[in-house]
């Protein structure tokens, strides 16, 4: 059995035993798959708004740049400092949390999971009817009911000037969704953060919105990523993640993806589902491609899963079988010369995204 799918079942049996806690934190880490078919039940949200949205760019870097900074640890203790900001305006601001702390130092990470088989990370369920590399393999996702499908939606919002944009995102819990920092703040624009988040999950065209748009209550992101800005991406780009908290618990009907932090990632068969603006308007794309093991590093990944954009922010997710479990290993940032890039979700990452999804 595998870590995930060990975790999954201790969470389970010390919830069932301590459910008066009310101090008792979920797990959410591995993913709750929703029975094959149409999702059964729709959560309601609000009614489609097409604002013809810009697509948000992929994020170029020299990925070399910061790499001290992620290892000296003082410095990330204050980069792993959590900041948010509210539907209601209000600032949030959180100290990183123990198990962040450890990572940072670490001492965390003895019960990650070692090197996966590639053979064993094939998505069984490959679909239906790159910025892109060679020839194009993206593949039209024409029922976007079916789990993991439900759980990866358009991710739409406004900027200071009223402008409107939109970035790929996954559900990850129950109201927790995933995608890149740089899609909820904007160092070149005013005050930063962008606003009016709205999760429109599995929507295939401006007529085909099964469930609806979800709002947000509070999206988050590292300080790092806000205050070790100096002009350059290149200083930035470790903490280029990304959470949004929902008013409603959504994921109980559509499920969401498990996440994890392989200690030894290896090669491994990855699949990147999104939204792309040189595709018909709102409609899910998935590509898949052979990420090797030469091109991962620490904190990143190099990949040509094609994509265009809209699509950063998008979930990149292997299937572990041992686990039976499409697992987020990395959220997609941008081009990086002639390939695609990744942020791994390494250790400390992992645990700051648990401290919040809760």
């Amino acid at each position: 059995m595998s870590m995930i799918s060990r975790r999954l079942l201790c969470a389970a049996a010390f919830l069932a035993a301590f459910a008066a806690a009310p101090a008792l934190a979920a797990d959410h880490s591995a993913g709750k798959s929703v029975e094959a078919g149409e999702v059964s039940r729709s959560p309601g949200g609000i009614g489609f708004r097409n604002r013809n949205a810009r697509q948000v760019p992929g994020i170029e870097a020299d990925r070399s740049a910061s790499r001290s900074a992620v290892a000296d640890p003082a410095a990330l203790e204050k980069a792993f400092t959590i900041i948010g900001r509210s539907r209601d305006g209000k600032e949030v601001r959180m100290a990183p949390g123990e198990n962040v702390l450890r990572a940072i130092r670490g001492e965390a990470g003895a019960d990650q999971r070692g090197a996966l088989d590639p053979a064993t990370t094939v998505d069984p369920e490959s679909g239906t009817d790159r910025s892109v590399i060679g020839g194009d393999n993206r593949i039209k996702i024409s029922n976007t009911r079916t789990y993991p499908y439900t759980t990866i939606g358009y991710l739409e919002m406004t900027n200071a000037k009223g402008e409107v944009w939109s970035c790929s995102a996954a559900l990850i819990g129950p109201k927790t969704i995933l995608t890149a920092g740089h899609c909820l703040y904007n160092h070149d624009e005013e005050g930063g953060w962008r606003d009016a988040f709205t999760f429109w999950p599995a929507i295939n065209g401006e007529n085909d919105v099964p469930y609806g748009g979800f709002e947000y209550d509070t999206a988050y992101v590292f300080e790092g990523f806000v205050t070790n800005y100096d002009g350059s991406y290149d200083a930035v780009w470790p903490y280029d993640i990304g959470l949004i908290t929902l008013q409603q618990p959504i994921g109980d009907s559509l499920g969401w993806l498990a996440y994890w932090n392989y200690a030894d990632l290896g090669d491994f068969q990855a699949n990147l589902v999104g939204y792309h603006d040189d595709k018909p308007p709102f409609t899910m794309w998935r590509s898949t491609c052979t990420i090797l093991a030469e091109g991962i590093g620490e904190y990143d990944f190099s990949h040509d899963c094609d994509f265009e954009s809209g699509g950063n922010g998008a979930p990149i997710y292997l299937y572990d079988t041992q686990a039976k479990a499409r697992v987020v290993v990395g959220v997609n940032i941008g081009p990086a010369g002639d390939t695609n890039w990744a942020l791994r979700l390494y250790q400390p990452v992992f645990e700051w995204i648990q401290s919040i999804n809760q």
